[in-house]
């Protein structure tokens, strides 16, 4: 699988960049999207709050992205359909997303990998989503309705109080004292089975298996599945996949040029090998 570096950037802050069907670019600007003309010219703000959410695209250009709702003492997270004025559209399924705090004018939650949090992807008319505490695909049209589900059954893997103490000491190194730290730290008891969820243009759905923040190996495992749920393939990828498309794989990189630098990132592109090998069903 080789790759290639596309270039570097400094580290703003920016979650992620879209691409829309049209070549639009989309640009996180903390509770915005800016969108670009594809020569990136400026063209609006669209009023979702992207910040933590992923996002992606139908073919109609109706974004898609977790909406919050703050409640007395927890945070709901639903997928919702939004048009490019922002309007709500209509919603799919919600959990729960932990405990938060206000501080004056800000809403502190601690940000952690073992989170609760929904990762989705949409192919021709569907959009498949999975819950990271529950290792399943659920499958729904673009109006909202629930077509399947596919279930894998696995067993859960108890957290550790090493990992547990790691995201704590680097909570209280990242607020540095700024902000008291009794914003809500919790902890589940298991690991969230999955990080990520991926389509390709043939329908395929990869899901990226969650990986210990204390884990230092380098590379990521993913299930491939075809888009009826049935398991395709397990690989190893050694980077964390943003985009896969037509055999290839984008990815970021962070990196520091020296240990007084910042912290800058590049965009990696991987081939894969025999691509058009691969099954899309069995």
């Amino acid at each position: 699988m080789p790759s290639r570096n596309l270039g570097t950037s400094p580290n703003i802050g920016v979650n992620h960049i879209y691409l829309d069907p049209h070549d639009k670019v989309y640009i996180e600007d903390n509770s915005k999207l800016v969108v670009l003309s594809n020569n990136l010219t400026y063209e609006k703000n669209v009023s979702v709050n992207p910040q933590f959410n992923y996002i992606c695209f139908d073919d109609d250009n109706h974004i898609y992205v977790m909406k919050d709702n703050f409640g007395q003492n927890r945070i709901e997270k639903t997928l919702c359909k939004f048009d490019l004025a922002g309007k709500l559209m209509c919603g799919f399924t919600s959990f729960s997303a932990g405990g938060y705090q206000k501080i004056g004018g800000l809403t502190l939650t601690s940000e952690h990998e073992y989170k609760p949090k929904a990762y989705y992807c949409i192919f021709s008319e569907n959009i498949y989503y999975s819950y990271n505490f529950e290792y399943a695909i659920s499958k729904f049209d673009l109006g909202g309705r629930l077509v399947a589900k596919f279930v894998v059954e696995e067993k859960p893997t108890k957290m550790t109080m090493e990992e547990k103490d790691h995201i704590i000491q680097r909570t209280k190194r990242q607020f540095k004292a700024n902000v008291p730290l009794d914003i809500p730290m919790e902890f589940p008891s298991n690991r969230p089975y999955l990080s990520g969820l991926q389509c390709d243009e043939k329908g395929r759905i990869y899901a990226v298996r969650f990986k210990s923040i204390l884990d230092n190996s380098k590379g990521f495992i993913l299930d491939i599945f075809a888009n009826d749920g049935r398991l395709l393939y397990s690989s190893k990828v050694p980077y964390f996949p943003k985009i896969i498309n037509k055999g290839t794989i984008y990815a970021l990189d962070t990196y520091r040029l020296d240990k007084d630098s910042d912290l800058s990132y590049r965009i990696i592109k991987l081939t894969v090998k025999n691509y058009n090998l691969m099954k899309s069903e069995i």
